[in-house]
């Protein structure tokens, strides 16, 4: 079965998520060159509560930004076209699953928070990276990647809803991890799904391909360090996390992943205390703490 023809398999069994017409709209004019970022604000500009997510999201202490920005054509001009793009991305998809039940095996703001940080473990990768490793792709598309690396976990939740936790929990009790037992019962992952998405919304097809690859056989990627990069990013923030929540004996990050990316084990110390520095950011800001609402 090819890639379009697996993806159109999901598209016909899942109810993918859609992003509101504002958020589409303002992500065609962001990816087209000719358009400026006036046209761009006045696009978001129609959904209030879009903008004042996104402002709100751009100047939390996450950003680190040294001067306060009021407009979305002032936040471009700060971060740049690509970190709007992210912006809009993580507001449109916190919105869109807000309404989400938490459960003592799903947990959407925790499932988010854990996005945000691969998300950003991404970036500071990346920017090591780019110079050694030139195929990789830019930090903030490499945040991008990250961030919407487990959508599809999402976007399962919703549509199958009982038979998703079900399926949870049988893998929580068999000791498996879950996107085995999602692939035996329906198919197909999370990480599928979130390929399928990617696509749907129009996402860079490198976008689409690492998130489809990021629980596969390590192997298969050898030459893509896009996928190497968040297999090692998704490693590292779970890691984190795991060890900030109280359970230290957690599994060290795959070092021949670490050998293809070039990485030293000390890069990877200090990977590890910012990835710990950004998680208690997102921890202590209220307006940025991984919460999933309908603002």
């Amino acid at each position: 079965m090819t890639t379009s023809e697996f993806r159109a398999l999901i598209r016909d069994t899942v109810d993918l998520p859609t992003l509101p017409s504002v958020a589409l709209e303002a992500l065609e004019l962001i990816d087209d060159p000719s358009a400026g970022m006036a046209e761009v604000a006045r696009i978001i500009g129609q959904d209030p509560p879009l903008t004042t997510s996104v402002l709100r999201t751009a100047n939390s202490s996450i950003y680190g930004l040294c001067q306060q920005v009021k407009t979305i054509e002032h936040a471009s001009g700060v971060l740049g076209k690509k970190q709007i793009r992210n912006l809009v991305l993580e507001v449109s998809v916190m919105r869109g699953f807000c309404e989400l039940e938490t459960s003592p095996l799903f947990d959407p703001n925790r499932l988010w928070t854990h996005a945000i940080l691969t998300g950003r473990t991404c970036h500071m990768m990346a920017t090591r990276l780019t110079e050694r490793v030139p195929e990789i792709a830019d930090p903030d598309e490499l945040y991008l990647i990250g961030l919407l690396h487990d959508i599809g976990r999402f976007a399962m939740m919703d549509h199958f809803g009982l038979r998703y936790l079900e399926l949870l929990t049988e893998a929580w009790t068999s000791n498996r991890p879950a996107y085995l037992a999602e692939k035996e019962e329906l198919r197909f992952t999370h990480a599928d799904v979130g390929g399928a998405i990617a696509e749907a919304w129009g996402l860079p097809e490198e976008v689409a391909f690492a998130i489809e690859g990021h629980h596969s056989p390590r192997i298969r990627y050898r030459n893509q360090p896009t996928t190497l990069l968040l297999m090692l990013a998704d490693q590292v923030s779970n890691r984190v996390m795991q060890q900030s929540a109280g359970y230290p004996d957690q599994v060290a990050p795959d070092p021949m992943l670490m050998s293809w990316l070039t990485l030293e084990p000390w890069e990877m110390g200090e990977l590890a205390l910012e990835c710990l520095e950004q998680l208690t950011i997102l921890n202590d800001t209220p307006e940025s703490d991984g919460s999933i609402d309908a603002a």
